[in-house]
């Protein structure tokens, strides 16, 4: 298509011809024409004329017009092609033969040029059509609000009549509009921002105004006939690109052109974004060529909104991007066939998007595409929005591979919860057909921000899990349920905490642990797990049992150890201490008072093992006993070593293992006392 003019109105051209034979003839540029009369048209509002100035027009290298010539009131030639070459107003072509200073002339010009229209009235069989605002498998676009850029370019004729000129004269020919233009005004009469995306004006039934056409010029006006049904439509359709939202009570113009025509019955409708409003009509309108025709529009749909969690499998087509609740569409291509099901849906220019709006906050946003037409990359871009007029990017991803790869992309930034509208917009490498698309509600969590394992005495009393739920779902609550018979009295009154009571531990009972588990709907289980003491000892005997060659304990222990000498290992349950490192030793971090009796439990070797252990309380005299194999499987006898005390010490013990043949290995140690203290 070559662009002929940037704003719409009448345009006219002076023609200087001059009398040769076989020689250029010139064609000169552009005057403006008066502009068109008032009218009145209502489609669901009143409705007002609006015309536009005349401008200048903007010829390109190459652009060509078709010339006939004949003697005044006589039969006109053959089409003769005249083409600017270098894109100024002038314009060069061949004449059959010279023209005669003495007679007068006929001249018509006709732009775009055809060489399949042969003469006024008769073209080449099927072909020598023209293409009048778009074919009726496409529509036209414009590109952003208020743009009348589009109506220019070879769908968009101009022709001019110049009749008795001198043939030694200059002719003055006015190129005119062959197309009438329908402005839609829309302004937004909701509370939320309107971006238009598509406008479709229709004609009465059987009142052709789009597609293709022959052209008999015979007449002063350009009359067409439909080059066939499935060729020619009552539709004319519109498509904008990056179109501006458009604010509550604000309003933007929407240009549409079609073929001239006169309605004086039936019905008109226009359609924006798919909503269709229809006026009866109850006398003559005339939609003129060079005229531009204003209908005011009032948008005062609510605006569905998609309940999430949304999701659309692709079959749809591009259809249920404009159809479906919540969705709308901008640029989008026509649709893929059935070869690609279900990625129909056709994105193949940079700035295609489509668009949801949705009722709640957003979770992930996933889709799928397939790779169309090659293999260069792509990128698709999810931006968001609070109120759909201005947009931020949250992630882009992006899109390569082969021929008829599929691809599925899944966000993994966080979308703000803010955020009402997400937009996918395309910027293109390959084409791509777009398929499966849903948006999830955001992931539902229970955060507890109490102690995760939680310590507990072992008296009876009452507890409580502190916890937070993100992104709760409705009148959901939460609740719990433990696997041990000790934790009962689950409470819920007091909101973000789960209140629970303990049993008290028996005397001399070990350590206890059990779990509760926490449950809300559309979140996963968390798991706390409870630790209770163990039962107080009120016998006086405090033990431990070692885990680790530095004298550490297990948990649960009564008192703890710090090394002296570390052993050479741990296996077989103790702290092993061979011949290489005898004289290892750990002293309590307690102090006892009273002490009595102080077990020391321990393995040896398979078969063999000797030494001594060596027992120091506080400031006392320290108490020594053999050890040794006595018989079995001695890794596992687990033989005690006793030292009883006849007059009761008080103080930090200290144990040294002293080891003479093989090895021995410490399990663990029992002290019999009146009471234990920090020294």
């Amino acid at each position: 298509m070559k662009k002929l003019f940037i704003t719409w109105g009448f345009v006219a051209a002076a023609l200087t011809l001059f009398s040769c034979a076989k020689q250029e003839t010139i064609v000169n540029d552009a005057q403006p024409a008066q502009a068109g009369v008032p009218f009145e048209l209502v489609a669901g509002v009143d409705t007002k004329t609006a015309t536009t100035d005349a401008s200048s027009i903007n010829w390109v290298a190459n652009d060509a017009l078709n010339v006939f010539v004949a003697e005044h009131n006589s039969a006109f030639g053959a089409n003769k092609q005249f083409t600017t070459a270098d894109g100024t107003s002038t314009f060069s072509g061949v004449l059959e033969s010279a023209l005669d200073g003495a007679k007068t002339y006929d001249w018509k010009v006709f732009y775009p040029y055809n060489e399949d229209i042969l003469t006024v009235s008769t073209h080449n069989g099927t072909k020598g059509y023209l293409t009048l605002g778009s074919k009726t498998n496409a529509t036209q676009t414009q590109a952003g609000n208020n743009n009348k850029a589009h109506l220019a370019g070879s769908h968009m004729p101009l022709y001019g009549v110049g009749n008795g000129v001198a043939g030694d004269g200059t002719p003055n020919i006015s190129l005119t509009q062959v197309m009438s233009v329908v402005e839609v005004k829309v302004t937004n009469k909701t509370d939320s921002p309107l971006v238009v995306s598509s406008v479709d004006f229709t004609a009465p039934a059987g009142t052709l105004i789009s597609g293709t056409f022959f052209l008999d010029f015979s007449g002063n006006t350009p009359a067409f006939t439909s080059s066939g049904p499935s060729y020619t439509s009552n539709v004319a359709k519109l498509t904008v690109s990056d179109g501006a939202a458009i604010a509550k009570d604000g309003s933007a113009s929407f240009y549409i052109a079609v073929k001239p025509f006169t309605v004086s019955s039936g019905t008109i409708t226009v359609a924006v974004n798919g909503e269709a409003k229809d006026k009866t009509i109850t006398k003559e309108i005339v939609f003129a060529a060079g005229k531009i025709k204003t209908i005011e529009y009032n948008y005062d749909v609510v605006e569905t909104v998609a309940t999430l969690p949304f999701s659309i499998d692709g079959t749809g087509k591009s259809s249920v991007y404009s159809t479906a609740d919540g969705l709308s569409a901008s640029g989008l291509g026509t649709d893929y066939g059935d070869t690609h099901t279900p990625y129909y849906t056709k994105f193949d220019s940079t700035g295609d998007f489509i668009q949801i709006h949705y009722d709640v906050p957003a979770g992930k946003v996933s889709f799928g595409v397939k790779m169309i037409g090659g293999a260069s990359t792509s990128s698709m871009t999810l931006s968001g929005s609070a109120d759909g007029v201005s947009f931020s990017s949250i992630e882009t991803f992006s899109i390569s591979g082969s021929q008829n790869d599929v691809k599925n992309f899944t966000s993994s930034n966080a979308i703000d919860a803010s955020y009402r509208y997400l937009r996918l917009t395309f910027t293109k490498g390959s084409n791509i057909g777009f398929g499966p698309f849903s948006v999830a509600l955001p992931s539902t969590e229970i955060n507890v921000t109490s102690d995760n394992p939680m310590a507990v005495s072992n008296e009876n009393d009452i507890y409580a899990i502190e916890y937070s739920i993100i992104n709760p779902v409705g009148e959901k609550s939460i609740s719990a349920a433990t696997d041990v018979d000790w934790i009962t009295g689950f409470d819920y009154s007091t909101p973000g905490e789960v209140a629970f009571e303990v049993a008290a531990q028996a005397s001399g009972a070990p350590a206890r642990s059990g779990n509760i588990t926490l449950s809300y709907d559309g979140a996963d289980d968390v798991i706390v797990v409870v630790n209770q003491e163990k039962g107080a000892n009120l016998s006086g005997v405090y033990n431990c049992t070692f885990s680790s060659k530095s004298w550490g304990v297990e948990s649960g222990a009564d008192f703890s150890w710090t090394s002296g000498k570390d052993g050479a290992g741990f296996s077989n349950d103790g702290i092993q201490v061979t011949t290489a490192v005898t004289g290892a030793n750990g002293t309590t971090n307690k102090s006892f008072t009273s002490v009595s009796k102080v077990v020391v439990t321990y393995n040896t070797n398979k078969s063999t093992g000797a030494g001594t252990l060596n027992l120091k309380i506080g400031s006392n005299t320290a108490h020594s006993q053999n050890w040794a194999y006595t018989s079995g499987d001695g890794r596992t006898a687990n033989y005690t070593c006793t030292f009883n005390i006849a007059t009761p010490e008080s103080g930090q013990i200290k144990l040294t293992v002293n080891t003479t043949t093989n090895s021995i290995y410490v399990v663990g140690v029992s002290v019999t006392a009146s009471g234990m203290s920090n020294p």
